[in-house]
This record gives structure tokens, sequence and C-alpha cells, in this order.
């Protein structure tokens, strides 16, 4: 049976076969459910999945076990360019122990498959359920993904999302260019350009910018509340109307070798009682103290910056 999967960037038409192992057969076909979003270990590209009730495969009982082998046929074509569409071979497997599972219908097989496409311009806005890579292969400005200016460009809530050697445009000032929702969302060889804030962390998640630049955002750079921790390291964070960095309430806030700029009033501003450390950092061109720790400036105007928060202590009662 044939579906047509389209989402976004891709638009792909698939049939699936089994592949028994035995005596030639007409394909024999079936329902799939079928997943395509950004996603890759290579460039930009799109990791297809396919889930395959048990009932609809045939198994063979082998060492005490059920095995059953499929082939999933994949007919894919970008919908944002000329090209031609190309054919791709999902191999699937499914192993049970015992018959009676072989016949259920509520149990899937699943089998993925990354696809890479070409370095272009993307314009998407994407939400990220599952643990995924979204890694660009090419130059950084060859690879971008561009929002709708309504939304955030990517809202991340898996357990972890790596985005590394992508440029990221946000034209909305109302809402982050990457906003994590919850869990971990790592942020490598980045550029990201406007939006609320560049990078937004909530409640819960652990948000981490490295070797990165974030530049033209309305209310800040890095912005993380109740976060488990936020991390920024070797990153330039430029020419936005807000503080560099801020961290509320957060359970640590960690910043090393990054140089913040042309931002107001503050370079960093943290608030509660979490771990935070400014180590070998440049913050130039703020109007007010370069660091606010609970509202109190926290550091001289100097070239390199470190500065860590003390515990404070308590008289036992």
């Amino acid at each position: 049976m044939s579906n047509l999967i389209t989402r976004g960037i891709i638009a792909a038409t698939v049939y699936a076969a089994l592949n028994t192992g035995a005596a030639a057969q007409a394909p024999r076909g079936f329902d799939l459910n079928v997943n395509a979003f950004l996603d890759s270990t290579r460039s930009t590209a799109t990791r297809v999945t396919v889930e395959v009730p048990l009932y609809n495969l045939i198994f063979f009982k082998k060492q005490g076990l059920f095995d059953s082998r499929y082939e999933v046929y994949l007919s894919v074509a970008p919908l944002d360019t000329d090209e031609h569409a190309s054919t791709y071979v999902l191999l699937g497997s499914a192993t049970v122990q015992t018959y009676d599972e072989t016949k259920k219908r509520d149990v899937r097989s699943r089998s993925s498959l990354t696809i890479a496409l070409k370095p272009g311009e993307y314009r998407e806005n994407l939400i990220v359920e599952k643990q995924i890579h979204i890694i660009g292969d090419g130059a950084m400005d060859d690879i971008r993904i561009i929002g709708d200016g309504i939304n955030p460009v990517i809202v991340a809530q898996s357990p972890l999302l790596n985005l590394r050697n992508l440029t990221l445009i946000n034209s909305s000032g109302k809402v982050p260019t990457v906003e994590c929702t919850s869990g971990i969302c790592d942020i490598k060889y980045c550029t990201i350009n406007g939006g609320f804030f560049g990078v937004a962390g909530l409640s819960g998640s652990r948000i981490s910018v490295e070797n990165s630049s974030i530049m033209g955002t309305i209310n800040g750079g890095i912005y993380g509340i109740e976060c488990i921790g936020v991390t920024v390291a070797d990153t330039l964070i430029e020419k936005c109307s807000g503080i560099g960095i801020v961290a509320e309430e957060c359970q640590e806030l960690f910043i090393e070798r990054a140089t913040i700029m042309d931002v107001t009033p503050h370079g960093i501003l943290c608030t509660g009682d979490g771990a935070f450390e400014v180590k070998d950092t440049e913050i130039i061109g703020v109007p007010s103290a370069p660091i606010s720790d609970n509202g109190v400036p926290a550091a001289d105007d100097m070239e390199r910056i470190w500065y860590e928060r003390r515990e404070t202590e308590t008289e036992d009662e």
C-alpha cells in the first residue's frame, strides 16, 4: 500500500514488501505509520521512521525465537528544489519470543533511515519531540533554517537535541529563536540571528551554547528560567537589545571564554542561589555593571572577567 508523506522539506511515496528469504513472491502490501522530520548525522537531512504492525509480518521460528525481515521502499524528492525523486530501501526486522506476539496489531516493528539533503535554505519551524541530531555538512552560512516569523524556529521537547553547524534566522521579535521546554538542548558551531531571545531554556531544561554567535535579538542573547543548567563557552553575543545572558533561579550558570558586547544594561544577570561562575570572559560596551548578581554589581569594568558566586553561610538555630 502506498502512502504520500509530506513534512515540510520532502515528499515521499512509500510502500513495503516482505523479505522472507524464501522463494520469490509478489510483494505483500500493508499499512505503515511513517514519520519524517529534519534530522541528521551528516548534512541537513531527513530521518524517516517506519512502524509496521507485527500482525502484518510473516515470522519464521529460529533458535526458539520468531524472526521476520521486511523492506520499505521510499521514493523521496525535496520540495524546495527541482531534483528528481530518489529511491531508498529501508531494511527492517522484528524478533519476538512467542507465537502469540506475532499476531499483535498494537505492537509495531520500528526502523529508521536517514536521508541526506543538500545544503540550502529551509523555511521551517521545527518541534522536536524525539532525541535527534540536526547537523549541517558544509559551510554554516550555506545551511539556513528560517522561521515563519510567528513561532520559534526550533522548539526542543526531547530528552536531547543537538544542533550543529547551522544558521537559524528568526524575524519575530516576540518569540525565541530556539526554545528548550524540556530535556537538553546542546548548540555548537551555530549562528543565531533575531528573535525575542536567541536561546531560551524553561523550567527543568538544560541548555548549552558553545562556539556559536548570537546577534540581533530584541530582549537578550540567552535566557534561562529555573533551568537545571546553563552553559556558555567560546561564544559571541553582540548587538542585542537587552542583557547578554540572563539566568533566573537556575541551578547552575557557567560561562567561559565568552565575548559579550553592545548589550544593555548588563552583560550577565543572574538571580537565585545556584552555582554561578564566569571565567576569562570579555564584556564590553555595556552602560551598567558588567555582571549583576541578585541585583548587586559583581565585577569591575575590566578586559577579562573572572567571577564566582560565594556560598552564603547560615548559622544553625
